[in-house]
């Protein structure tokens, strides 16, 4: 009998459901992630739903470069878990703060590092 979790491309599939988990950024990082994190609590749907629905050209709720069928965020969020997302999300913030105004619009980098701590606080909050 096949195991419920498969990788399928880059994807995981649900064998039980008939549905994918998010994109990562290859097959051995996905066979890695069913083995080592519980899988089942992440968000799965049909494939034919994971489509780029989020608007674009914001450089601060959802950069350019960050967009593709999952959002970068939503991926990173699934393979951590709450507690590993949340500090990726303070480690981020941090980031954004101590660089602003060193590279780019200070403004923006402060409006980035505020998005991380807000998205932190949604996480816990849930």
């Amino acid at each position: 009998m096949a195991e419920r979790y498969q990788v399928r491309g880059r994807r995981i599939w649900d064998s039980e459901t008939d549905t994918y988990s998010g994109l990562f950024g290859n097959a051995e990082n996905a066979e890695w992630l069913i083995k080592h994190r519980d899988v089942s609590t992440w968000p799965f749907k049909p494939l034919a739903e994971w489509q780029d629905d989020k608007p674009k050209g914001d450089p601060v709720n959802h950069p350019d470069h960050y967009q593709g069928k999952v959002e970068c965020i939503d991926a990173i969020e699934a393979a951590l878990g709450d507690d590993g997302f949340v500090a990726h999300c303070r480690g981020t913030a941090m980031k954004y703060i101590y660089r602003a105004g060193r590279k780019g619009d200070s403004v923006e980098d402060l409006r980035k590092a505020a998005w991380y701590l807000d998205r932190a606080i949604k996480t816990l909050e849930k």
